[in-house]
């Protein structure tokens, strides 16, 4: 079976059966999947806008570092397939502010804030459903899809300990 680990700004599409995995901080993971035709994406977005309106269409290397340009990039793919937004199941993860475990500060809006709700509002106005999420808190997480099911596995990290395990489907 095919294993892809995302390094920041890469996303992953499969067809077949796969591992997708990545690890987060700041940074965002967004899913798709579509049980009908056996779809499935995984994106690792560094920021949540690019600001430079159709900048990020088509070629560029650049579009999968921002929210707003991966997001709509990853969805014409499943449109191209015939998948309807309303069939998509996506999860969001991520969005942690990790700095603050360090410093002892909190930021009201830090960078993953921004990326979480960037993230959530984007799949929110498209209508895509969100079926499970893991968002914000101040710890790292390792993302894992499995292409051939949509099941996602996230653990939380505090520095090199695993925390806690999550599952969401």
């Amino acid at each position: 079976m095919l294993h892809v680990f995302l390094k920041p700004a890469e996303f992953h599409v499969a067809n077949s059966p796969a591992i997708i995995e990545t690890l987060l901080g700041s940074c965002v993971a967004v899913t798709m999947f579509s049980r009908r035709v056996g779809l499935a994406a995984m994106c690792h977005a560094i920021m949540p806008n690019c600001g430079e309106i159709g900048h990020c269409r088509g070629e560029c290397s650049q579009m999968a570092k921002y929210l707003n340009c991966i997001l709509p990039e990853m969805t014409r793919v499943f449109l191209n397939k015939g998948v309807a937004l309303v069939d998509i199941e996506a999860g969001i993860f991520g969005g942690a502010n990790v700095l603050s475990a360090f410093s002892g500060r909190s930021s009201k809006y830090s960078v993953g804030r921004q990326n979480a709700d960037g993230g959530l509002a984007w799949l929110q106005k498209t209508g895509i459903k969100v079926v499970s999420r893991d968002l914000g808190g101040t710890v790292g997480r390792k993302v894992r899809l499995e292409t051939s099911t949509g099941l996602v596995v996230v653990r939380k990290y505090q520095g090199f300990l695993e925390k806690k395990t999550s599952v969401a489907v």
